[in-house]
């Protein structure tokens, strides 16, 4: 009897430590990922062909031309707050690496790398293509303290969306996401999605307060950013599965699995 039970409970211990919250990924994953690359590329392409802006049209630029809402981040300029979501992004970035810490999400190493893989990417080109063919013109220009030879180039026309925005919000919502999807009833959940919002927010606001975007600017980028960072490991995710351990009548320790489709 004791050799079923022991038989049974390390069948039980496998099968928990096979659930993975994700599946793997498949050639889907590599099309997605070609599609992409493509799309960095058109990217690239349009990026070169941009006309940059010359300083003759950066003078005929007026701040009352702007939406209410915005306007306001005309006025600012601050290389402090610059440098800070410079430092901020950086730091969204990196914040996965945490989840190397837990050795149940370290063990789905390989896995996670290439959710992040593909999370990047995707928005990394979705906002490069937006920039290159909204080609907004950013928040400094309109600056009457910026001499007006530093305003020409072709990144005065790339101010829609904000690509420090969405690369935080992407790395702080995988962060939060991934941990959320391991560790489901874990009483530090609320706490890891407060932070990882409050660091992205903040290269948001630092990006605002440096003249660099203006807010419609970082909505935008937190909105695809963290979308992106969001539906990548849900797509990914298993079905839902049940595992339970009971004891029979007759004192035999038995296993129960039922999945969901």
């Amino acid at each position: 009897m004791y050799r079923r039970v022991f038989l049974s409970f390390w069948l039980f211990l496998q099968l928990a430590a096979a659930q993975s919250p994700y599946r793997s990924y498949s050639s889907a994953d590599n099309i997605l990922l070609g599609v992409t690359a493509a799309g960095g590329l058109t990217a690239h392409i349009l990026a070169k062909n941009m006309t940059p802006l010359t300083p003759e049209q950066a003078a005929l630029l007026d701040r009352d031309d702007i939406n209410r809402f915005d306007r306001p981040a005309t006025f600012n300029l601050s290389q402090r707050a610059a440098t800070c979501s410079d430092y901020g992004m950086r730091a969204g970035l990196l914040l996965p690496l945490a989840l190397l810490a837990d050795a149940n999400m370290r063990s789905e190493s390989e896995k996670l790398a290439y959710l992040y893989l593909e999370t990047m990417a995707i928005t990394g080109v979705l906002t490069e293509l937006t920039k290159v063919t909204a080609q907004r013109i950013r928040p400094w220009v309109y600056n009457e303290n910026v001499p007006l030879e530093k305003k020409e180039g072709a990144e005065a026309k790339k101010s829609f969306f904000s690509g420090h925005t969405s690369a935080a919000f992407a790395g702080a919502v995988f962060f939060a996401k991934i941990f959320n999807d391991f560790h489901p009833d874990s009483r530090w959940t609320p706490y890891v999605w407060a932070g990882s919002l409050t660091l992205s927010s903040a290269v948001a606001y630092w990006r605002v307060r440096a003249g660099r975007h203006f807010p419609t600017d970082v909505i935008a980028g937190a909105i695809v950013g963290g979308a992106v960072a969001y539906l990548i490991p849900e797509l990914h995710k298993r079905e839902n599965s049940n595992t339970t351990l009971f004891a029979s009548n007759n004192g035999t320790m038995m296993i129960s699995v039922r999945f969901n489709f």
